[in-house]
């Protein structure tokens, strides 16, 4: 990706947050290291119903977060998320705000209280890295033409 714009296109969504991660960690390392940071040793599921029917699992490591692809890897996560893809839009759009969202079970988050806040705090660090990167309009656009479908 060095120099590149990422390819916008399909792909799954494991696809494209690992593209987001590179993108990220190769184009602004501070922010990259707020998201690990954040993170640490923790690992999060994350469901996203029947577009994605395999749950993704992202670990956080010595060398930042990364998908993790090994069978039964979502049976040792600290904190499960499930939310449809359409409700991150709706959030990341500003239509929904995040507290609403959990309030009306259109995510559910499930861990421990330190290990929910921690995530939290990655996901800020991530959402706020990625409007400050170069790149990551053209993943949106591949995760909402993945939301859309063909």
């Amino acid at each position: 990706m060095t120099g590149s714009e990422p390819e916008p296109g399909p792909g799954t969504v494991s696809e494209q947050l690992e593209r987001s991660f590179a993108l990220l960690r190769e184009r602004l390392p501070r922010g990259w290291a707020r998201v690990g940071a954040a993170l640490g040793d923790l690992s999060v599921t994350i469901e996203l119903g029947p577009s994605e029917p395999a749950p993704i699992v992202v670990r956080g490591g010595t060398d930042g977060p990364r998908v993790v692809h090994e069978r039964g890897a979502n049976a040792t996560s600290e904190v499960h998320i499930a939310v449809p893809p359409a409700t991150v839009l709706a959030v990341l759009d500003g239509a929904l705000p995040l507290a609403r969202a959990v309030v009306d079970d259109r995510l559910q988050i499930r861990g421990r209280l330190e290990h929910v806040a921690a995530v939290h705090e990655a996901i800020v660090a991530y959402v706020h890295g990625g409007v400050r990167c170069p790149g990551f309009p053209a993943l949106l656009a591949g995760f909402r033409g993945h939301v859309r479908g063909p």
